[in-house]
């Protein structure tokens, strides 16, 4: 049986369900024996996840700062690790284009040269192609200086991996057009660039026997899940549009850990608007992935006001329940509304625009069950099982060609 090992250092329980293991989870559905190698640091895993093997190796010098040296110091654990078993490996996953990554795959490589490396990129090509023209400029500061040397430090090692690894995998299409045009600073990774959105973990909604609502069944609730109060969630932007538009018989409910920061925001919030703590609901982290899909399946919309995104996991579910989403211009946002068809992109900062719209759903100005209709059809193109068969086809080509 051939092997497929995930290296993700901070996996913990809140991660099991998130990307970084659906690729081993779904490669284990396909008959391939999966590991995920991980240092545990929240003490919070168990041994095995959905046939998924978790190694939890110790992590030395925890007490050490975190320089370049000292880091590297901390992952000897993991570099050993590898070396040694890296012969049983015929797969090694890792996250993101980084020099950690680039230092895995070396010891890989070093131990096991005919081993396939892929890399989930996790990958923004506007915001790639920001850092590499600031390691242009010229610097303003020292302070500037010694980050600019830092970050050609980094991107040296970037660039060996990019000539090292075997599959690059990016999720939204103008990212993945990008790098096929562009290639990844100077290095040309088109033969090894497969576009894979992220998707919808379907064999877990069915192992939990969750049938997803028709439009009538649906309640008029505004549905949002994330880390509230961060700064690339940007929560205090959505609480904003809430103070600008009249709820009527419209209910909010927001799902996610609250940061210890934000909470005095929340507590401001509802001292300014008391009359929206019938209408507006904090629900804490949901752990509990049956419920985090009950609130999915009723709501019609689905809110997001971030800063930033990767191709974020939990507009796949929001899609998969037929939400309509609207959320600021961020990464993938085109593929996820599917050119705004089925949902609808504010830009960023546009207060007025994304109050205005939000109203317009709650006024019944927007044909909601329309779009309810169409999201269902998109998200047939975001499953796992889809994503991870793609990969697994590349897999077996690449092993064939060896």
């Amino acid at each position: 049986m051939k092997n497929f090992t995930i290296i993700y250092e901070e996996l913990d329980h809140m991660k099991l369900g998130k990307p970084q293991m659906m690729y081993p989870i779904y490669m284990n559905y396909f008959g391939w024996d999966c590991e995920a190698i991980t240092y545990n640091l929240k003490d919070d895993l168990p041994d095995e996840a959905r046939g998924v093997k978790i190694v939890k190796l110790k992590q030395l010098f925890s007490f050490l700062p975190n320089t370049n040296f000292f880091k590297f110091m901390k992952r000897l654990p993991m570099y050993l690790y590898i070396y040694r078993n890296a012969k049983k490996i015929d797969v090694i996953m890792l996250y993101h284009l980084t020099k950690c990554s680039y230092w895995n795959t070396f010891f890989y490589k070093l131990s096991n040269p005919k081993g396939l490396v892929f890399i989930k990129g996790d990958f923004d090509f506007p915001e790639f192609c920001k850092e590499v023209e600031w390691l242009t400029k010229k610097p303003k500061n020292m302070r500037e200086f010694f980050k600019k040397r830092r970050w050609k430090s980094e991107f040296k090692k970037r660039k060996k991996l990019a000539k090292m690894m075997d599959i690059f995998s990016v999720e939204p299409t103008d990212s993945y057009e990008g790098l096929l045009e562009y290639g990844y600073a100077g290095i040309d990774v088109s033969k090894k660039l497969l576009h894979m959105p992220n998707g919808f973990d379907k064999k877990l909604s069915e192992e939990l026997t969750i049938e997803r609502k028709p439009f009538e069944e649906k309640e008029n609730i505004i549905f949002t899940a994330c880390r509230l109060g961060t700064r690339e969630k940007n929560t205090e932007f959505f609480l904003e549009v809430l103070k600008n538009i009249d709820l009527k018989h419209w209910k909010v409910v927001l799902a996610g850990p609250i940061i210890p920061s934000f909470q005095e925001t929340i507590d401001m919030f509802f001292k300014e608007y008391p009359n929206l703590k019938e209408k507006v609901k904090f629900l804490g982290y949901v752990s509990d992935k049956t419920l985090l899909y009950s609130y999915h399946n009723k709501a019609k919309v689905f809110m997001m006001t971030s800063r930033g995104e990767s191709f974020a996991n939990v507009f796949l579910e929001a899609m998969y329940f037929g939400e309509h989403i609207v959320v600021t211009r961020v990464s993938g946002a085109e593929d996820l509304t599917n050119h705004q068809v089925n949902g609808k992109i504010i830009e960023q900062k546009d207060l007025d625009g994304y109050s205005k719209y939000i109203q317009k759903i709650i006024d019944g100005e927007i044909n909601l069950e329309d779009k309810y209709n169409k999201t269902i059809k998109h998200s047939d193109n975001f499953l796992w099982e889809k994503t991870v068969e793609k990969l697994k086809g590349r897999i077996e080509l690449l092993i064939k060609e060896r």
